[in-house]
């Protein structure tokens, strides 16, 4: 009657359970496509979403840094469209450091004071 081994429902368990917590595949193309964009987070925390959403199944590399590409500001593409041939890593960095000189300028601006007028 207990002759089968210990670890057997526990392995059947666990992957009953993994197998609910997981996401289908659909799940994770709508994520992929739709719920992942830069928000207020980094081009890299952006990218490490999109390969969470992607998981261990594999997808076209160019495909892929297409998407990236696409969902960032279309000021940041223009620049790194020269750079197209450079690692996906190498893309997210660059893009960050886009961002964060296109954040500091913008504040610049708006931190002008105007002068005091005198009479």
């Amino acid at each position: 009657m207990f002759t089968s081994d210990v670890s057997e429902p526990y392995e059947t368990l666990k992957r009953s359970i993994l197998k609910r917590g997981d996401l289908t595949d659909r799940q994770r193309s709508d994520q992929l496509f739709n719920n992942i964009d830069l928000q207020h987070g980094s081009a890299t925390d952006m990218l490490q979403r999109m390969r969470e959403a992607i998981g261990p199944r594999t997808f076209d590399e160019g495909l892929f840094k297409q998407l990236f590409l696409s969902k960032l500001p279309q000021q940041v593409q223009a620049v790194l469209v020269s750079f197209q041939n450079n690692a996906l890593d190498e893309l997210a960095a660059s893009a960050d450091r886009i961002l964060e000189m296109r954040k500091s300028s913008t504040t610049e601006v708006f931190s002008v004071k105007e002068k005091p007028q005198t009479t």
